[in-house]
């Protein structure tokens, strides 16, 4: 075919079209497609704005299409009928502080919320957090984050007043409390993103109270603040407690089980060792405590095994652990013994302890314990300890087993019928 070339419309992503040279395929005659007609668009009514009627394909027209969109009402900077707030595909930047829908969720939130300054005060506290610091000494119009861990602190500083190092419950929430003063300095710095801690906001002395502590950094129109997030878990916690204290306690009388006891050995012989001092198992069984659950009955005789307990517990030193290992068998765990004269000491101490007799409801038991004790060796573990002390407790029963026996006051036999009362206040006798 004679003549130019036509042009020809040709489709590409998106939907316009763009035009080239396109050679004629063999044997085939083309001519160019007529463009097509216009088609008015209908006069717009009184109540309706003009809006386009197709999508602009030219720079000039995508201008006339967002004035198109403005006109129309649409504040979104689009012209397709979306209004998610999107542009361009960013992030919409977090809501105003003052923006309702914010103000509301911040205030009426469950849990403990606060915004402040990186490094600073609390700009703005929800009601939750206010409640919670409420007794603790921490004032959410003046101080800020960092503060949360301050009753934890004076706790263990309290707790140990000559400076020492805590130990225990104390040493733990201190620890926590280290931890989230580092953490929020990481946060500030940007070494990191979030800083946690479970924290003891009760005072010396006040009702446990724990929560669980989270910061990060947030952008709030043109501003950085950390945002503090403080939920109560005293009650989660306390549960925590309870299970930690079963799976390590003798559940009838709250000494500790086997499993504590072979923990605080281990500790005992790791603080003695390069001191010249040493540990001492002491191993404590009632004579003739069988007669007590034959004649009273199991409830006289538990009743017995918790005096025991106490008594026992009553008598060691700070850092010494008593335990029961069996029915009427207990162990005593003692550091910092001198020598094998010292712990000789302490068991007639406990012996002595226990020769007092017990004032149960209904009765009164007077009976003897037997107390055999060892010196902990190189590689002893606390089965082995335990043996050589079982084997010692032995040899004192054999000798004053003739003597061993169970006294019972004759004129208050008359009282058993009352045993089923409850125990007097107080701990046991």
């Amino acid at each position: 075919m004679d003549g130019p070339r036509p042009r020809f419309m040709v489709p590409v992503q998106g939907g316009r079209g763009r035009s080239q040279d396109l050679p004629p395929a063999a044997g085939l005659e083309l001519s160019p497609s007529p463009a097509p007609s216009p088609v008015p668009a209908p006069p717009p009514s009184p109540s309706q704005q003009p809006v386009p009627t197709q999508r602009p394909t030219t720079t000039d027209g995508r201008a006339a299409g967002r004035a198109a969109g403005r006109a129309a009402g649409r504040t979104d900077g689009r012209t397709d009928g979306r209004s998610d707030g999107r542009t361009d595909g960013r992030a919409v930047p977090p809501p105003p502080a003052g923006d309702e829908r914010f103000r509301a969720l911040f205030e009426h939130v469950p849990v403990g919320v606060a915004l402040s300054e990186p490094g600073g005060r609390f700009t703005d506290v929800n009601h939750a957090l206010r409640a919670l610091l409420e007794g603790t000494g921490i004032d959410p119009d003046v101080d800020g984050p960092a503060d949360l861990a301050r009753p934890a602190e004076a706790a263990a500083a309290e707790a140990e007043p000559d400076g020492a190092e805590p130990d225990g419950a104390e040493a733990a929430e201190a620890d926590q409390a280290a931890a989230w003063r580092a953490g929020l300095a990481d946060v500030t710095a940007g070494r990191a993103t979030v800083a946690q801690a479970q924290l003891s906001l009760a005072p010396a002395g006040a009702p446990p109270r724990w929560v669980q502590a989270t910061a990060a950094l947030v952008v709030l129109g043109d501003h950085r603040y950390l945002l503090t997030h403080v939920e109560d878990t005293t009650g989660r916690h306390l549960a925590e407690q309870r299970l930690v204290r079963l799976a390590l306690h003798d559940d009838l009388t709250g000494l500790a089980n086997r499993t504590l006891l072979a923990e605080r050995l281990e500790a005992a012989v790791a603080r003695d060792e390069g001191t010249g001092l040493h540990t001492g198992v002491l191993y404590v069984d009632l004579d003739a405590f069988k007669q007590v659950n034959d004649r009273f009955g199991h409830e006289i005789g538990d009743r017995v095994l918790r005096c025991v307990g106490y008594r026992l517990a009553a008598s060691l030193r700070a850092g010494d652990t008593a335990g029961r290992v069996g029915g009427d068998e207990f162990l005593v765990i003692a550091g910092d013994v001198p020598d094998g004269a010292a712990l000789s000491e302490l068991a007639r101490r406990l012996t002595a302890a226990l020769a007092a007799p017990f004032d149960v409801p209904g009765c009164g038991i007077s009976m003897q314990a037997s107390v055999g004790a060892t010196l902990v060796r190189p590689g002893d573990t606390l089965a082995t300890a335990m043996q050589r002390a079982d084997a010692a407790m032995f040899t004192v029963k054999r000798g004053r087993r003739a003597t061993a026996r169970v006294d019972v006051d004759a004129l208050q036999l008359t009282l058993l019928p009352e045993l089923a009362a409850p125990d007097p206040p107080g701990p046991p006798t």
